[in-house]
């Protein structure tokens, strides 16, 4: 796909706006792409002339062909984008602004900033070490995201004592850089989760590290493993209602089950109905009566209703990549739309108005205005509920999408399903015999909330799938899992998706599911001159 179709509809399709502005806004080169993790494309530090990482540059150079100057941005580590050149596989007529590593002079001036400067001596022999020439700590800090995590290990409190869980001195001590780098990943969960949450009330370290895992290692197994089902999966981003793929197949079965569970109350409503009208019907001198003619004519609508009905269990199954995945949960959007849905809902009430005081005035039924008045609101408000689009609310909001699909279809099952129940039911109670119109009205609204709940929760069947076919490995809440990772500094948000802090700590917990044990520092730790113990503590 070019460059500027895949802007317009990621803009139309996040941002909710209209193709057509969508489209303008890029051809008036209004909208600066920013590229971020090329790198993260392909397994290999060193991609060719064929990698992902080279076809997306490609594609790139095509969107700035002709412009006069640069309207992209694109961050790359500099050693494999020194492969991409060596490879022409790189752009031309590019700027390249190379980012350098961290000096030990300049770590020193961030410990020293971000560090309580009540207790200097704590910090000090890592500061001594980082300005020495060779030490391997300077190596191993020389990134912004290093000293980050040196930091939130180190400055980790004990929440009832207020004394430092663990030494720096520990740091010094290590003999290559990867080892640190392994430790502080390790201790990062752990110093994160007990900042953000002193009162232990959350998941602990360990079975966060866990959950964790497993969604690095589906983000891994994705940057590598061919389409799935036509589809490339991201390598980096953790979307709720896109995340049933880590499991396989298994979600689609059990949301096309899910949706039979829903619709078969609506069929079994239909059929015992049919199943009355025909008990009932009499030929007489060879002419059917007239209230049999009507409950004939009044059952065939809900009898093709509950026809499409037993369709949406086999099309859950299908349906492998459903447009709500692309489209995702809509809300009221200016106030073009929300006209429309005020009209929608008068004209839907009306109707139902309309449509429940006929049988009352048909048959003389002993009932108050205000009654169907009521049913008919319900079926108003049920029908002017905005189908589903974006998962924004006031801003960036992962858990948006399938929290609103769950409470919009809630909504509308209690108000269609008694409206549409009412309208229905009242009639074709007083067209049977013996059937009370109580039973009819209930009857009426059950098939209407199995109709909602048949043809709205798309994108949750496939998400409860997820989480039962997982149980047991990730959280049953699992939104609300990311949501505290996101608050504990773990995760960060991009749009509606989840992604790693960094890519670091997604492919050491990719590559380490169990976390570490608990245990003393390495090399003996030792305590600081405030008399901290060493050891390492993992929360909850």
């Amino acid at each position: 796909m070019p460059v500027k179709d895949m802007l317009a509809r990621h803009l139309a399709a996040t941002y909710d706006l209209k193709p057509v502005v969508a489209r303008t806004l890029v051809e008036a080169e209004q909208i600066l792409p920013v590229i971020d993790g090329l790198d993260e494309m392909d397994e290999t530090d060193e991609p060719g002339y064929g990698s992902r990482a080279a076809r997306a540059l490609r594609a790139l150079e095509d969107y700035e062909h002709g412009l006069e100057r640069c309207s992209l941005v694109v961050t790359c580590r500099a050693d494999q984008y020194d492969a991409l050149v060596a490879d022409q596989a790189a752009p031309r007529r590019v700027v390249r602004v190379d980012v350098n590593r961290v000096t030990g002079d300049k770590a020193w001036r961030f410990v020293q900033a971000v560090t309580d400067q009540r207790d200097p001596e704590r910090w000090q022999p890592v500061l001594d070490a980082l300005t020495r020439d060779g030490h391997v700590l300077a190596g191993a800090l020389d990134t912004p995201w290093r000293l980050t995590l040196a930091v939130s290990v180190y400055e980790q409190r004990d929440p009832v004592t207020g004394r430092y869980v663990r030494s720096p001195r520990a740091l010094t001590e290590f003999a290559d850089e990867l080892s640190i780098r392994e430790h502080l990943l390790g201790l990062f969960i752990p110093a994160r989760l007990a900042a953000a949450d002193p009162a232990g009330k959350g998941p602990g370290a360990g079975r966060a590290h866990a959950w964790l895992s497993v969604l690095a290692g589906h983000l891994r197994a994705n940057a590598s493993r061919p389409p799935f089902h036509g589809r490339v999966l991201s390598s980096t981003d953790l979307v709720l209602h896109r995340l049933w793929p880590l499991a396989g197949d298994r979600p689609r079965a059990i949301g096309a089950l899910v949706a039979l569970i829903t619709c078969l109350p609506g069929v079994a409503v239909v059929a015992a109905a049919l199943a009355l009208v025909l008990a009932q019907t009499e030929i007489v001198d060879g002419r059917i009566s007239g209230r049999t003619v009507s409950a004939f004519m009044l059952i065939w609508l809900p009898g093709l209703v509950a026809l499409g009905l037993v369709w949406e269990p086999v099309r859950a199954w299908r349906e492998v990549w459903s447009a709500a995945d692309d489209v995702g949960a809509r809300r009221l959007h200016g106030g073009r739309d929300r006209r429309k849905a005020v009209v929608d809902g008068v004209f839907a009430a009306v109707g139902g108005f309309l449509a429940g005081l006929a049988p009352i005035m048909a048959f003389d039924i002993d009932l108050p205005l205000w009654l169907p008045l009521g049913f008919a609101v319900l079926f108003g408000i049920g029908m002017a509920i905005p189908e589903p689009r974006d998962g924004f609310r006031g801003g960036a909001d992962p858990e948006a999408i399938i929290r609103n699909e769950a409470v919009r279809t809630v909504v509308a099952a209690l108000t269609f399903g008694p409206g549409f129940g009412f309208i229905l039911g009242l009639g074709f109670g007083e067209l049977l015999d013996g059937l009370p119109s109580v039973t009819a009205v209930a009857a009426g609204a059950v098939f209407a909330m199995s109709l909602v709940a048949s043809w709205s929760l798309l994108l949750s069947r496939r998400y409860l799938g997820l989480l039962l076919s997982v149980r047991g490995r990730l959280p049953w809440r699992l939104g609300r899992f990311l949501r505290r990772c996101y608050d504990a500094g773990l995760l960060r948000t991009s749009g509606i998706a989840y992604q790693f802090r960094h890519r670091e700590l997604q492919d050491y917990l990719a590559a380490h599911p169990v976390p570490p044990p608990p245990g003393p520092e390495p090399h003996g730790g030792g305590s600081s001159d405030s008399g901290e113990e060493a050891g390492t503590r993992l929360p909850g």
